[in-house]
């Protein structure tokens, strides 16, 4: 006789047998004429070689397809410099005495006042950064974000808004005003396609004027991923990605940071996203990061780092990694040392996700942030 326990076990095998004869198997070449047809069409779409084509590798085959065909054309850039007068500047920041002063201003607490500019890139450390800060102790913490989508959310053409120059927009002073009060200690921007140190300038020199002790900060990128990732070794995917992020770092963000602080001697420095993000890809491929079952959701799969292969997932908490790298690198200690656990993350996700952040900002040469105690607190 066999016990209630085995029982159990055998009625519940049986239960999925019989589920599994329920329920259809999805769609493929081997059995749908209209997959069938795209597969002879497209036999590149089978994006993982196992001879059949799936209704969800054709819909990522053709979305990359779209996504390739957009990125030969040359990305949108506003390269107009606007150098705004005094008159420009009174116009834009008459907002400050038209909504009550505390709109604007960041009352002075144990935290920084935090001006944040960029695009969709930026979103995960305007979203994740706030809860991390006042996590961390400090309820002082304040931010202000003006984000918009592509280049529309440049540090140029945000600043071109705020004066109604930019193609297509009425004026949106945001942040001038809120510059004007003097009381925000840093304001971080997106980098962009293209940018130019004068971009970031117009921004600095205002802010400047108004409080001369501010500092600035630019977060970096990271690379993107297709399909193609899904045919690669590992040890391929990850070299592949390591060189794009060194290459970026070269001809993008260390001539910046050169260039800027000639301008501005000891006051910009970088936000080492890109880095985190490509050691956490490096992680996930040698299978020591468990939380993801995939690189990227739009490839197949519930939890990936991408879920785009250009943005960050919305769902598998990996947000919080590019917001960790921000409270690293503004308040210059590691985000290890915040005793509260991040609510909705696995634990051992959290963990890896702050470890990671801090060796990014401490190995960064453009962060300005160096740990050689290693105490978790800026030398």
């Amino acid at each position: 006789m066999i016990s209630r326990g085995e029982f159990r076990s055998v009625l519940i095998l049986f239960m999925f047998g019989l589920i599994a004869d329920v329920i259809p198997a999805a769609p493929s070449s081997a059995d749908n004429d209209q997959l069938k047809r795209a597969f002879r069409q497209f036999p590149t779409a089978d994006l993982n070689d196992d001879g059949t084509l799936t209704q969800t590798e054709l819909r990522t085959f053709h979305r990359e397809r779209a996504q390739r065909m957009r990125a030969n054309r040359k990305p949108q850039v506003f390269t107009t410099v606007f150098r705004p007068t005094a008159e420009d500047l009174h116009v834009a920041t008459k907002l400050a005495r038209e909504y009550p002063h505390s709109t604007l201003a960041a009352k002075k607490g144990n935290g920084l006042r935090v001006l944040m500019l960029g695009h969709s890139w930026v979103a995960p450390a305007q979203k994740t950064l706030n809860g991390i800060a006042h996590a961390a102790g400090f309820d002082g913490h304040r931010q202000r974000e003006r984000l918009k989508g592509g280049a529309r959310g440049s540090a140029n053409a945000l600043w071109l808004n705020e004066f109604g120059k930019l193609p297509g927009e009425k004026a949106y002073p945001s942040q001038l005003p809120a510059i004007a009060t003097g009381s925000w200690d840093v304001l971080t921007f997106g980098s962009y396609y293209e940018d130019k140190p004068e971009y970031f300038g117009q921004w600095i020199d205002v802010c400047l004027k108004y409080n001369p002790a501010m500092t600035f900060f630019i977060q970096d990128g990271w690379p993107r991923v297709n399909s193609s990732y899904l045919r690669m070794k590992p040890d391929i995917a990850v070299k592949k990605l390591d060189t794009e992020m060194k290459r970026m770092e070269k001809e993008y963000f260390t001539p910046g940071f050169e260039a800027l602080n000639k301008m501005y001697p000891g006051r910009v420095h970088f936000i080492p996203s890109g880095s985190a993000v490509v050691e956490l890809i490096r992680r996930y491929y040698a299978k020591q990061v468990p939380a993801f079952d995939c690189l990227s959701e739009n490839f197949g799969g519930k939890s990936g780092i991408y879920r785009d292969g250009s943005h960050l997932s919305k769902t598998s908490g990996v947000e919080h990694l590019i917001g960790y790298v921000y409270y690293a690198t503004l308040y210059h200690r590691s985000p290890t040392l915040i005793e509260k656990p991040t609510p909705d993350i696995e634990a051992q996700l959290d963990t890896q996700l702050r470890e990671i952040a801090w060796r990014a900002v401490i190995e960064s040469p453009l962060s300005g942030v160096k740990d050689q105690d290693a105490d978790g607190m800026a030398d």
